[in-house]
């Protein structure tokens, strides 16, 4: 018999786009799978939109409980599964058809305790007949099999997306790690401590998640003191960098500097707000600049700003605004 596969799906005030992501989860072709739905205190139709799903569904389970946040959501449905594998999915998004068996395959074939499936950034409508109409924007990888230390180089790279939604992962390596409850950007915290547990990582060169693009979401919305988490999440790392060889010191000082240089891109209009944290960053970044500029391991995008960086933070700083209002994604 197939092994069971638990979707954990966080729930909260998303009853515009709820049934799009879960019909695309109940018509999966790989049937053994478990769908537990944490309803995490929402105010709108999303819990009556729940019910009616689980009524429908044998396989869907409710959990019900006061809103704590995305991690604490995501925890919740850690301690639930049954399944022997677990993928995330984000009640705004939509998956493939074939996105379980995909993922499986991949397992079986590799032998691995992680794999990862192709995410698209998406703004994600539907038109008259009721399809989805994706326009999609860049954001590819080159899909690769690794192991050992190798896996932790090529995600600090940005060669190993960081996303946890479009993972399938074995739970018994996910063990006791759960996701920083009151903190952003947890997946920066989840992935890299996630990855140091497992042996082998493989990657589908498939798109098989659609990450919808939406004002209101928690990534899109207006910056405040847990923004910096974007940074803070990746220097407080599972690593201690002294103790680190070369080749990963430099990856990840390549993951700090773009997560840093991009902190600095949204809150510069608030500099009279947070000065000290701001500083903080920029100072933190020069000292890492030089190291950054001479990797060759790094695109040529990101040596040309830590260059520009090294002259003009603040030129490197519009350079990244304007790289973001021309929608260029990969760094």
């Amino acid at each position: 018999m197939s092994n069971l596969v638990s979707f954990i799906v966080p729930v909260y005030n998303v009853e515009n786009y709820l049934v799009d992501c879960l019909e695309s989860i109940v018509r999966q072709t790989y049937e053994n799978i478990e769908i537990v739905l944490v309803n995490d205190g929402s105010t709108d139709r999303s819990p009556a939109i729940c019910r009616e799903y689980a009524a429908m569904d044998k396989r869907i389970k409710l959990i019900n409980k006061q809103n704590g946040g995305l991690s604490d959501a995501r925890n919740i449905g850690i301690d639930n599964a049954r399944g022997q594998w677990i993928t995330f999915v984000d009640s705004d998004d939509v998956i493939t058809e074939d996105y379980c068996s995909s993922l499986v395959n991949t397992i079986n074939e590799s032998s691995s305790d992680i794999a990862i499936g192709g995410v698209k950034k998406a703004y994600i409508e539907k038109n008259d007949t009721g399809k989805w109409r994706l326009q999609e924007t860049d954001n590819s990888y080159d899909w690769v099999s690794h192991s050992d230390e190798e896996i932790m180089v090529q995600y600090y790279y940005r060669k190993i997306p960081g996303y946890v939604c479009g993972v399938l992962i074995k739970k018994s390596i996910i063990g006791d790690l759960r996701f920083p409850k009151g903190r952003l950007f947890e997946d920066a915290y989840f992935m890299p401590r996630l990855l140091q547990r497992s042996k082998k990582v493989s990657c589908l060169d498939k798109i098989i998640y659609y990450y919808r693009q939406r004002y209101g979401s928690i990534v899109n919305s207006q910056f405040s003191r847990k923004s910096f988490d974007q940074y803070y999440m990746v220097e407080d790392g599972p690593f201690d960098l002294s103790n680190l060889n070369n080749s990963l010191k430099k990856a990840v000082y390549s993951k700090m500097f773009i997560s840093g240089l991009d902190t600095l891109r949204k809150v510069t209009s608030k500099e009279e707000v947070y000065p000290n944290e701001i500083k903080e960053i920029k100072d933190k970044i020069r000292r890492i600049t030089p190291v950054v500029l001479r990797d060759s391991e790094n695109s040529t995008l990101v040596r040309l700003l830590a260059f520009i960086y090294g002259c003009n933070p603040n030129l490197a700083i519009n350079v990244c605004k304007i790289r973001k209002y021309m929608n260029i994604q990969r760094i």
